[in-house]
């Protein structure tokens, strides 16, 4: 197993699978897109793959649009998926008492999204969730990518990225390998949680840390108390 310098003082959290349960949203938002766009099923395969990367550079990573494309079908889906309900984002089982006790431990907490940020912003407050963070990385102008917002998250938490002993102090929790891969880059250590979008194979792949099944297990690998 590989070594996880515990207790973390600094989280980042991915928001589609990791907080919120958005995969049915996303999903049946860009199916509905792509279809109107013309592709069949056989052409969408596993729509799946398009949770993780940021829009529009998701679209054109895997179906292989061009970027004019990839942007005019990101500015279809984004017109539909911006107006869902919370029915279509809502919290996983546990999420809520796992930020509540990391932040009563003196944790400081991050979102650190793909997702457009203030979109991501507005459903953490609609779930209720938005007071938990002390630092908001998301997509803006196009910037979604996890490395580079990872990066700037630990800007935000006022640490400086070249000191090893203060990037000890955090971790990224995602559901996905480009959570990890950013991580990675950025040299903290990462949870996969396998309970959102990405698979169990996926994240040990890309090289996570630790595996957690439940937001609960990640309280106890964030805090090591368990």
């Amino acid at each position: 197993m590989k070594s996880f310098a515990a207790p973390k003082r600094y989280v980042c959290f991915d928001f589609d699978g990791t907080l919120a349960n958005t995969p049915r949203g996303i999903l049946e938002t860009a199916e509905r897109v792509l279809t109107e766009w013309g592709l069949s099923k056989e052409e969408q395969g596993d729509v799946n793959r398009l949770i993780g990367p940021p829009f529009p550079e998701a679209f054109e990573l895997v179906y292989g649009f061009s970027p004019e494309d990839a942007q005019e079908i990101t500015n279809r889906y984004r017109a539909i998926y911006g107006n869902l309900g919370p029915e279509f984002y809502p919290l996983y089982e546990g999420v809520q008492e796992m930020l509540s006790t990391l932040k009563e431990a003196g944790v400081k907490i991050a979102l650190t999204t793909s997702k457009q940020e203030e979109l991501a912003l507005r459903m953490s407050k609609t779930i209720g969730i938005d007071t938990y963070f002390d630092v908001v990385c998301g997509n803006v102008s196009g910037h979604g990518d996890k490395a580079e917002l990872i990066a700037k998250t630990i800007r935000g938490f006022h640490l400086n990225p070249d000191n090893p002993e203060q990037l000890h102090e955090v971790c990224m929790v995602g559901d996905r390998s480009y959570d990890i891969l950013g991580a990675k880059a950025n040299h903290i250590d990462s949870v996969g949680v396998t309970y959102g979008a990405g698979s169990l194979e996926e994240l040990k792949d890309a090289g996570a840390t630790r595996i957690a099944h439940t937001p609960a297990e990640v309280t106890h690998i964030v805090l090591r108390t368990g």
